[in-house]
């Protein structure tokens, strides 16, 4: 158990670190408002974990016009120059604020040319939007079948803050779901957090071993300090110290560990950002204890379009050449959230799914009139656009490349219906 807990606990520490040194730029705390949740990455499994560090925010005025609803993530290859596959996320449907119910993640096989099943999430709001539960299935590629692989919970107090988010994994010899690891939190007068835990489950409770401590000035954060438990004594782990512009605009961020004794700075980032304080580059430099040479990391160059993240390229420091490298590219697209009372729910679409070529695409709940019919792939270009009238059979009359596809019908340039849909040859 303990060799358990002191993985789990460098796992997480490095979680933290991998999480904020890509994605992060606004202090945005976890409340009945904001959520902000960050990779946990497991036997190369994803999830999503909430944290009170820094994290982008996509969207800064809040404007819940459009909805994020894939991120195609891509490796650069060294050997064919090119960038290559990794990963697709797809939210599937939407609540009424905009949240995401249902997230499918999609790995690229390599051998068969095409995104495959990984696991799939569905998550539970409230009335207010407050997430309050979930599970995770992974695809199991021999039965073809999705299987239990964890659910989590969300608590939250009076003043909608959140308290515990616990998580459970599925056990195949019991056929149940046994306690994981849990996060607590606890927060000052002015709704600010002052303490996260790290829980484990010990059989009959839940029991700390991480702590991290948070500090304020002006508002702000200024540093939070990783602590684990030894013994019965909490000893020093980790530390973040924060800088901001006069804007209050985050702009340097140190990662300090402790290090005989004392605290030594191993990483710092720099921020350039735009006029609403979103992250136009993150600049990273890293040292070890050895030698204290400053040496650069990664590069990460952010575009947006009306402040929604649209792009981010990661770059990493190649010594040799005394440049920057390509490393990973993620895009992201959106769709117009129409909204549960806005999104006309009478509108069915009659077709097999996955769909083939020239099979046929019926309609019901249509008014009489014209209509468009788009097919659109994951990375925003339009495959195939075709007008009909709303009792028309239509048939897709070009091949297209195997994948995924949002299939919308609209009228007069508006959305009406929008699906995603698996295109095979």
């Amino acid at each position: 158990m303990k060799n358990q807990s002191i993985f789990l606990l460098l796992l997480l520490a490095s979680l933290k670190l991998f999480s904020q040194e890509l994605t992060e730029t606004e202090f945005t705390f976890w409340n009945k408002h904001s959520l902000s949740p960050h990779a946990e990455v497991v036997n190369n499994v994803f999830f999503d974990l909430p944290t009170f560090l820094p994290a982008i925010n996509h969207n800064p005025q809040n404007n819940n016009d459009w909805v994020n609803d894939t991120i195609l993530e891509q490796n650069w290859s060294d050997n064919e120059s090119q960038w290559v596959n990794n990963y697709l996320s797809v939210f599937m449907d939407f609540d009424q604020h905009g949240n995401p119910r249902t997230k499918l993640r999609r790995i690229w096989n390599t051998n068969q040319n095409e995104y495959l099943n990984d696991f799939i999430t569905y998550i539970d709001y409230d009335p207010s939007g407050d997430k309050i539960a979930g599970e995770d299935k992974k695809w199991d590629t021999i039965t073809g079948e999705w299987r239990s692989f964890s659910n989590f919970e969300y608590d939250y107090e009076q003043n909608g803050n959140l308290t515990t988010f616990s998580r459970f994994r599925w056990d195949t010899a019991t056929s149940h779901y046994r306690h994981w690891y849990q996060f607590q939190y606890f927060y000052d007068g002015q709704n600010n957090l002052t303490e996260e835990w790290i829980n484990e489950w010990n059989n009959t409770a839940w029991i700390p071993y991480l702590k991290t401590l948070y500090y304020y000035e002006d508002g702000l954060l200024t540093s939070s300090i990783d602590t684990w438990l030894e013994g019965e004594q909490w000893v020093n782990g980790w530390k973040w110290h924060f800088r901001y512009d006069e804007n209050k605009y985050l702009t340097e961020k140190d990662y300090f560990m402790w290090h005989e004794e004392d605290w030594f700075r191993f990483v710092q980032y720099f921020y350039s950002n735009n006029n609403n304080g979103l992250p136009l580059e993150i600049f990273t430099m890293s040292r070890n204890q050895v030698d204290t040479v400053w040496n650069n990391t990664k590069l990460s160059n952010n575009e947006y379009e009306n402040d929604y993240l649209i792009r981010e390229l990661t770059k990493k420091w190649n010594d040799n050449a005394l440049d920057w490298n390509n490393n990973k590219l993620k895009t992201y697209s959106y769709l117009k959230n129409l909204g549960i009372n806005d999104l006309n729910n009478s509108v069915k679409i009659i077709m097999k799914n996955p769909y083939s070529s020239n099979s046929p695409i019926k309609f019901s709940g249509l008014d009489m009139g014209v209509y468009e019919l788009s097919l659109m792939s994951v990375t925003g270009v339009y495959a195939f656009k075709t007008s009909f009238i709303q009792n028309e059979t239509v048939r897709v009359n070009q091949s297209l490349f195997p994948g995924l596809y949002f299939l919308s019908i609209s009228q007069d340039d508006e959305i009406i219906h929008v699906e995603k849909i698996i295109i095979t040859r």
